[in-house]
């Protein structure tokens, strides 16, 4: 599991992005996945666990969400 922290998340637009550790390419995270993990939002900065996959665009994209 790859680790990260939220650039930003809006709940209200149902999508964000986090930034990976060592790496300034933010992933997306659709609000589903972030749904799955048992939240309903995300905070700036913070702390996450993730695994990706290859998102609807075949950017990569979270499929899998833990908070650290």
């Amino acid at each position: 599991m790859q680790k990260g922290n939220v650039a930003w998340f809006s709940a209200g637009k149902g999508f964000g992005f986090i930034t990976p550790e060592g790496s300034s390419e933010d992933i997306y995270i659709n609000i589903k996945i972030v749904r799955d993990a048992g939240f309903e939002a995300l905070e700036s900065g913070q702390a996450v666990g993730y695994e990706t996959g290859e998102g609807q665009d075949g950017r990569p994209s979270v499929v899998k969400l833990t908070l650290l």
